[in-house]
């Protein structure tokens, strides 16, 4: 049995943090490879994958090379704000995971790659050597949720809340 549902072609952001799936990641973008990207994404409706840097550098420096993780989150865009012309503030939300096959640099320095996309996961319970850890995440986002609420923030979570699965609450 196949691992994968399907293989596709996607620009890739390596960056040195991870994003998972039902994960929120806010980026502030400002490199034209980035830019021309996002206004892609924002007019076609469609993602890019989030891998973790092994090496190199977010912010791109000519003839530095970037190794990164070959397995990957696919980001879809749900709020895009053009503060300027080359500043974009975006909200990501993480979707499927992926695996990389292979990826080519292109002219501009954006990465393109094609990925396999993963199964999901079978969802685990919690076991009860761990429910405190998830009764911790409960108070941790109760308590963002009062001082958020208190300045007009969203919460760095989407509902629903599977305090009962592992691998929502790792």
């Amino acid at each position: 049995m196949s691992v994968y549902t399907h293989v596709q072609t996607i620009p890739i952001f390596p960056l040195g943090t991870a994003l998972y799936p039902d994960g929120i990641l806010l980026l502030k973008i400002f490199e034209v490879r980035y830019l021309d990207m996002v206004k892609q994404c924002v007019r076609e409706g469609s993602g890019f994958g989030v891998v973790t840097l092994n090496g190199g550098t977010e912010v791109r420096i000519p003839g530095e090379q970037v190794s990164f993780n070959d397995v990957g989150t696919f980001a879809r865009i749900k709020e895009f704000d053009p503060v300027q012309p080359s500043l974009f503030m975006i909200q990501c939300h993480g979707e499927q995971r992926f695996r990389v096959k292979s990826s080519q640099t292109q002219k501009n320095g954006l990465i393109t790659a094609e990925v396999e996309f993963l199964k999901e996961d079978t969802p685990t319970e919690v076991p009860d050597e761990l429910k405190p850890a998830s009764e911790v995440l409960g108070k941790v986002i109760q308590s963002f949720k009062e001082q958020g609420a208190a300045v007009g923030k969203e919460l760095p979570f989407h509902k629903p809340y599977r305090f009962n699965e592992c691998g929502w609450v790792a």
